[in-house]
């Protein structure tokens, strides 16, 4: 069976994020994903209240 890395393992962590980026897309293209319940947020340069205030903004919560 399969047994996971543990998660301090940090020089192991770092690296399978790394070759994950490599293999995988972490963001959708603008208009790439047209479902109705679909928020695609930028916060490069807000903090996590106003994310937060984004989603709750969209979603009605």
């Amino acid at each position: 069976m399969f047994q996971a890395v543990a998660k301090s393992d940090l020089p192991w962590s770092e690296q399978d994020l790394l070759d994950s980026m490599m293999y995988y897309r972490l963001n959708s293209k603008p208009g790439e994903i047209t479902h109705e319940r679909y928020l695609r947020i930028n916060n490069t340069n807000i903090n996590p209240d106003q994310t937060a205030r984004l989603i709750q903004e969209h979603f009605s919560l």
